[in-house]
């Protein structure tokens, strides 16, 4: 009998970081989307009926914006949910899809590794210089924590899947 060590830690990622990524989108979607939806009707109700807009709301949902797609990124990754372009892909046996799978989530967890280290950098640069939005005077850092943490949950996922789309092309065909 073959030792399948390396597939079940592939696995047991795989089934950790779609709890987390699913988690995060469920709080991305139900608490993050409500309150943007919520800002920008008291916003419009109050710049059109009272003529008194809320100060620095375009601030506040921008940032909001950037946290709902980064918690909910790594979930539609998950999901197959993301916009993908599949006419090529469809014509090729499972070990070719496989191995396109693989290697964009290689191309995805490089971009998104190096986003992930940018953003950390971000941070300790937006804890030392007291970084504000312009017009709503929010601090900045928790916003680029939350990025942070989107980023590397996704990289995370696509390094996971990288191994798991790479592990099928090579031994099983079952991935796709």
């Amino acid at each position: 009998m073959e030792d399948h060590g390396i597939d079940n830690s592939i696995y047991q990622h795989k089934i950790f970081i779609d709890f987390i990524s699913y988690w995060f989108a469920q709080v991305g979607s139900v608490i993050v989307l409500v309150a943007m939806m919520c800002l920008v009707t008291i916003d419009v109700i109050l710049r059109d009926i009272f003529n008194a807009p809320i100060r620095g709301a375009n601030d506040v949902n921008c940032l909001l914006m950037m946290i709902l797609v980064l918690l909910s990124l790594s979930y539609c990754w998950t999901r197959r949910g993301h916009i993908r372009m599949e006419l090529l892909v469809r014509i090729l046996p499972k070990r070719g899809r496989n191995f396109c799978w693989a290697l964009a989530a290689l191309a995805g967890s490089t971009v998104f590794g190096f986003m992930s280290l940018q953003s950390f950098y971000a941070v300790i640069d937006a804890i030392e210089l007291h970084e504000i939005t312009f017009e709503a005077n929010v601090v900045l850092w928790p916003f680029r924590i939350i990025y942070l943490i989107g980023c590397l949950v996704f990289t995370i996922q696509m390094i996971v899947d990288f191994f798991r789309y790479l592990r099928a092309t090579f031994v099983y065909e079952k991935a796709v």
